[in-house]
């Protein structure tokens, strides 16, 4: 969608550009040179008036030409597509609580602008997702595809929907929590660090955080997901 506005965009502007530099051309050739006495033979004023209309039209060519990309680069200030960089880096700690099993898990996500162009209205979520081990209803599921012989290869190819999400990219794992976040405007070069804090259960190994955001004026979405061993200090 975004891109197929930009080409209409810059395929109107060229197809006005051409008629004006046309019409620029033509009346410029049957205006400006109606002093011209055809009968007799091309003098060197005739010469020169015929170079300056042309050097002209090649004139009003770059003007146009550098102001289209100025407007584009300066007055819009953007690269057609800018993108947001994420990192993630956490931190866990045995809550010291008595007859309370907790994690104590501290989150930092790092969002940059890594584009030459300013990113608007970011939305996004954090997931942190419990991996080992396996939590127990994604273990029942689990147990009764593998049990049933027809589900194997579908497993094993990630197409089965009830244990395979994001196309078949990642496990199904339901979320331990989540937060959302907002960022109105990052410009280029610009970064925002981010902390969420968690309590999740004390038997957790292994948790995955995702991000999932969208941005910019048509919703573009992304996501970044890493995995992590919880120490328990």
């Amino acid at each position: 969608m975004g891109r197929y506005t930009l080409y209409m965009k810059r395929l109107l502007a060229g197809t006005l550009v051409l008629i004006g530099l046309v019409a620029y051309f033509y009346f410029g050739i049957n205006y400006g040179l109606k002093f011209v006495d055809v009968k007799r033979a091309t003098t060197l004023e005739e010469t020169k008036a015929i170079v300056d209309i042309l050097s002209a039209f090649i004139q009003v060519l770059a003007v146009i030409a550098a102001g289209i990309w100025a407007y584009e680069r300066f007055s819009i200030g953007r690269e057609e597509y800018p993108y947001p960089k994420v990192e993630h880096s956490l931190e866990s700690y045995k809550v010291q609580m008595q007859s309370v099993d907790l994690l104590y898990v501290n989150l930092y996500v790092k969002i940059k602008n890594e584009g030459k162009s300013k990113i608007d209205n970011i939305d996004g979520t954090i997931y942190l997702q419990q991996v080992f081990p396996f939590p127990a209803e994604f273990q029942e599921v689990l147990m009764g595809k593998i049990e049933d012989y027809d589900n194997v290869a579908a497993i094993r190819n990630g197409e089965d929907r009830d244990i395979f999400d994001d196309s078949g990219r990642r496990l199904r794992f339901d979320a331990l929590a989540k937060r959302k976040w907002k960022k109105k405007l990052l410009e280029p070069g610009q970064s925002e660090m981010l902390q969420f804090d968690f309590l999740i259960d004390g038997d957790t190994e292994v948790v995955s955080v995702a991000s999932k955001y969208c941005y910019g004026k048509f919703k573009t979405q992304s996501d970044y997901v890493t995995l992590y061993p919880v120490p328990k200090k």
